[in-house]
């Protein structure tokens, strides 16, 4: 009787390990697609942070009662291309010489923007900074594509390998139900 009951208990392990890898491999495991999107809101949520870190940072550095200038917004530890713009939309201050936007085709009363132009696709982050009763607003920047398709080791085109990791992807619209 004891052979038997260890055979059983043996043969019950054995079924209950396949059950237990058939319900991981069919509904439990997550597919790559989910993994990599997972993978791409963590880091576009870390530049959001960031972009965070900069903005406290302007407020920290230009109290209420100053004014905005180069001299107080000039600092080199900004995480991320900045640019301020005055109540009317016009630029006054950019952080990066790099890169420019069409101001005039930007909603400013959006938080978020996808923008696509002749700079790449760029995410924005547009924020109120309120001085002297005048509303301003910052215009936070992230290269999500660079334009272009010349592969080498001095020119960036396409993805942001700090975001996407390589260029080895696509682009689907959520109506194609791919993922």
């Amino acid at each position: 009787m004891n052979h038997l009951t260890r055979r059983l208990v043996f043969l019950i392990s054995i079924f209950s390990l396949l059950v237990v890898l058939v319900f991981n491999f069919f509904f439990f495991q997550k597919s790559d697609q989910e993994t990599y999107l997972k993978d791409l809101q963590d880091r576009i949520q870390a530049v959001d942070r960031e972009f965070d870190e900069d903005f406290i940072q302007i407020l920290m550095d230009v109290r209420n009662e100053d004014t905005l200038s180069f001299s107080k917004i000039s600092f080199p530890i900004h995480k991320h291309p900045f640019f301020i713009l005055n109540p009317s939309g016009e630029l006054l201050f950019w952080s990066d010489f790099s890169l420019t936007l069409d101001f005039a085709s930007i909603d400013l009363d959006r938080d978020y923007q996808l923008v696509e132009g002749t700079y790449g696709t760029l995410l924005l982050k547009i924020r109120t900074i309120r001085r002297h009763n005048t509303d301003f607003r910052m215009v936070h920047v992230i290269r999500l594509v660079w334009p272009g398709t010349i592969e080498n080791d001095y020119l960036i085109t396409g993805a942001n390998p700090e975001l996407f990791g390589n260029n080895k992807f696509e682009v689907f619209s959520p109506e194609d139900n791919r993922i």
